[in-house]
């Protein structure tokens, strides 16, 4: 929310501010986040003593039954025009074959319902759903609909320690018609330190499901997907409250795919590994700044019927990918922000089908409201 982050702009340049603890534990108690709420609540009275009837009045429990998760629940959205020169599916496809070239515009749209289940000083539970929708407006055969439900835990053990629980299912339709089902899991570690950042370690699994049969046993998509990641957020000052996020990951992805009868084994079974930076920035007249690098290396296990169709020669594919991308935000009131992006995507490959090239660039308008809260009395 807009009060978090200008919370933690603050404490990005004055991290013994005990008022922004206090108002970064206000925000995070709204959003359900109670475990990251009590830690901030807790520094809040820890450097500035006389704030404690303030935060024993912030953590009294509301209103028992319905009416206590009614005031807890989040709703928010956006939609977003954008110019893309290359309209691609996931990364996995290319569209330069389409008819009428690959530039396109597109609508998107996207809504979604949080709410916490369950508070407490050292635990939450919370529960989600989002609807997203993607128009391209000449090829339509690209637009895609997602449906997609979430439930997370949270744990602190100890005041500078959260352990976090993800899980998730979605159902995605191409064109109308069923194409992808995804079901994932998460857990993460994370430690936090005023003058360090915050470290976390996270695992994930997610398994793919796709509804379009394989032509070939080699060509299976349904799969796994699992990995880990080790991320560090930094806040600090360049000249106006900043933050610093890096992330190390790795996936490996193992289909269900099998060797062919010519001798094709599973086309999509790889290693990945990448790195991924992204600076945020305040600026005057309440604009945020954000760019984002990202370098990554993809090697499949195979030799497969693809690369030979593609290059007329048996190769393992290996693709290199560059994400770029920078973004200027600023709110419109309390529950509104605008944001314009440019993003730059550049996939090398040496399997001429899988190397490619994107440009984006577009606005978005995002919401978030809490339409019980908002309403009770101070």
């Amino acid at each position: 929310s807009g009060a978090l982050e200008a919370a933690e702009r603050v404490l990005g340049l004055d991290p013994a501010n005990a008022r922004a603890h206090l108002a970064a534990g206000i925000a995070l108690r709204m959003a359900g986040r109670l475990p990251e709420a009590h830690a901030a609540l807790a520094r809040a009275q820890q450097l500035d003593p006389r704030l404690a009837e303030r935060v024993r009045a912030t953590a009294l429990a509301p209103a028992s039954g319905w009416r206590r998760i009614g005031e807890r629940i989040s709703l928010y959205g956006q939609s977003a025009l954008e110019y893309d020169t290359n309209a691609t599916l996931e990364g996995d496809e290319s569209t330069s074959a389409i008819p009428g070239g690959p530039s396109d515009g597109r609508v998107g749209f996207q809504g979604g319902i949080r709410t916490s289940l369950l508070e407490r000083d050292d635990a939450a539970l919370s529960l989600g759903y989002r609807f997203d929708e993607n128009h391209y407006l000449e090829h339509d055969a690209l637009d895609v609909q997602s449906h997609a439900a979430s439930l997370g835990a949270a744990l602190a053990p100890a005041p500078r320690w959260l352990v976090r629980l993800e899980s998730g299912a979605a159902r995605l339709r191409l064109d109308g018609s069923p194409y992808l089902q995804m079901a994932s899991v998460a857990t993460a570690l994370a430690w936090r330190s005023e003058t360090r950042g915050t470290f976390e370690l996270r695992s994930f699994g997610e398994r793919r499901a796709y509804e379009d049969p394989p032509a070939l046993p080699s060509l299976e998509r349904d799969g796994w997907r699992t990995g880990a990641s080790l991320r560090h957020v930094l806040g600090f000052r360049l000249g106006a409250p900043a933050q610093l996020a890096t992330q190390l990951s790795y996936a490996r992805m193992l289909t269900e795919g099998s060797r062919d009868l010519d001798g094709f084994g599973p086309a999509f079974d790889s290693h990945f590994s990448g790195i991924d930076t992204a600076l945020r920035v305040g600026l005057p007249f309440e604009l945020r700044a954000d760019a984002r690098l990202a370098f990554g290396l993809e090697q499949f296990d195979e030799r497969n019927v693809i690369a030979f169709q593609s290059s007329g020669q048996l190769v393992r594919r290996r693709d290199h990918i560059v994400d770029a991308s920078l973004g200027l935000a600023r709110p419109l009131g309390q529950w509104l922000e605008l944001e314009l992006r440019v993003r730059e995507t550049r996939h090398f490959s040496n399997v001429e089908l899988y190397d490619w090239d994107r440009q984006i660039v577009g606005t978005t308008l995002r919401f978030y409201w809490q339409p019980f809260a908002s309403r009770r009395k101070p």
